[in-house]
């Protein structure tokens, strides 16, 4: 086990040797032992469902998804380990969960639990609270890597309300700065060797603290602190439950956005279809599919809503099976895969640039055609047009491109 002191005297340079030479293993140890006896009731509070599952599958999942976390362990009340393996572990397909580990008398014994059974191998372990499913992969990515870099990290949020220091009777002393103030909050990430050397030796010597990070700094060691959120918060009161339960009630209503804009050039003797709708016109696109500038769009805007790649990589104009397609089929596709995603078309505003053929009179059976394919309904569907002024190639009635703009809102 590398020398703590050793790390600090050569720094920056163990680090490139670390990074250059040791894979990376990152443990996550999710604390849910806790006896919950602030919240009075027959399920304990990690346990407690929180619009429609458990806190503690809310925290997994993020766990579970999480790109930089290898293993997660989870430590739990002594005789609940069976509960957890079958009504947590099998029913939500959790894979990352290496260990079940009985929880001590105290959250610090749970921990130092879970601590003796991670293998060598592991580089940084990540410590946090399974009350606390409002964490991110981002707080998890940036605490490991901040542990990685300078030995421990914390999570936490500048203080933002005033403090007060009062006597035993409640009587103010004084106002404290808020200043460099911070709240703390977990994830909570360390080298391994250094949170096992600071346990180790609490353990040893019965001393009892409030987190993990307290620790290290009782041992001389640097804690720094990563930007949280005051929505990580810790539910340990009825009152978490309601804000924590608004919370999720918002973000399952949430609405996401997505822009598309596509271009074709026309050519003598194809068709011209434009939002699934034949126009008549002595010309037509150039493309894999019918090219079908306004419905590519369409498709590229939603796509771009839910994070997914463009129209090219789901449907290649590589892959002869698309050749000459409708492009209401791609879109038709491309609703399923939003379907899947959880959410439904909010509205939708396209523009059409071309010079000619006039645009407006086909607008109404384009909208018709596409609500049919959108699921919405024509009054959520904005079409419009306009010429380019005879500049540029559009102007010159050489091409047609659209944009889109749509929003999408969870089911």
């Amino acid at each position: 086990m590398p020398c703590p002191r050793f790390h600090r005297d050569i720094g920056g340079d163990y680090r490139r040797i670390r990074k250059g030479f040791m894979k990376r293993k990152v443990v996550a140890i999710i604390t849910a032992a806790g006896s919950g006896l602030r919240i009075k009731g027959p399920v304990k509070k990690q346990f407690r469902e929180l619009s429609g599952k458990p806190v503690i599958a809310w925290t997994l999942d993020v766990f579970e998804k999480s790109k930089i976390v290898n293993e997660v362990m989870l430590t739990v009340p002594r005789g609940k380990e069976s509960y957890v393996r079958n009504n947590i572990i099998k029913k939500y397909n959790y894979k990352k969960i290496g260990k079940i580990i009985s929880g001590g008398l105290h959250r610090q014994d749970s921990v130092f639990n879970a601590l003796k059974q991670v293998n060598g191998d592991c580089s940084v372990v990540v410590i946090h609270d399974a009350v606390r499913p409002f964490v991110t992969e981002k707080m998890i990515h940036d605490s490991v890597m901040t542990a990685e870099e300078h030995g421990a990290s914390t999570v936490a949020v500048p203080l933002i309300d005033t403090i007060k220091k009062v006597d035993s009777r409640g009587f103010v002393l004084t106002t404290i700065s808020r200043e460099n103030v911070w709240k703390t909050q977990t994830p909570q990430a360390f080298r391994y060797d250094l949170v096992m050397r600071a346990h180790t030796k609490f353990f040893r010597d019965k001393f009892r603290v409030t987190d993990d990070a307290v620790m290290i700094e009782s041992i001389q060691e640097a804690v720094k602190v990563v930007m949280g959120s005051y929505r990580n918060i810790k539910l340990t009161s009825a009152e978490d439950f309601a804000i924590a339960e608004s919370l999720l009630n918002a973000e399952t209503k949430k609405t996401r956005h997505g822009i598309g804009y596509d271009i074709h050039k026309l050519e003598a003797g194809r068709k011209l279809i434009l939002g699934g709708v034949k126009i008549p016109f002595n010309k037509g696109f150039i493309g894999h599919s019918d090219g079908d500038v306004l419905v590519h769009s369409i498709c590229d805007a939603i796509l771009g809503s839910i994070g997914e790649a463009d129209i090219g990589v789901h449907f290649p104009d590589t892959d002869k099976k698309y050749k000459g397609i409708s492009s209401l089929l791609l879109l038709k596709e491309v609703m399923n895969i939003l379907s899947k995603r959880g959410y439904n078309i909010n509205n939708l505003d396209s523009m059409i640039i071309a010079q000619s053929p006039r645009i407006t009179p086909y607008v109404e059976k384009m909208k018709k055609m596409l609500a049919q394919v959108l699921n919405t309904g024509t009054g959520s569907i904005g079409i419009k047009a306009t010429t380019n002024e005879n500049i540029g190639l559009i102007g010159q009635g050489k091409g047609i491109a659209a944009y889109s703009v749509v929003s999408v809102i969870r089911k």
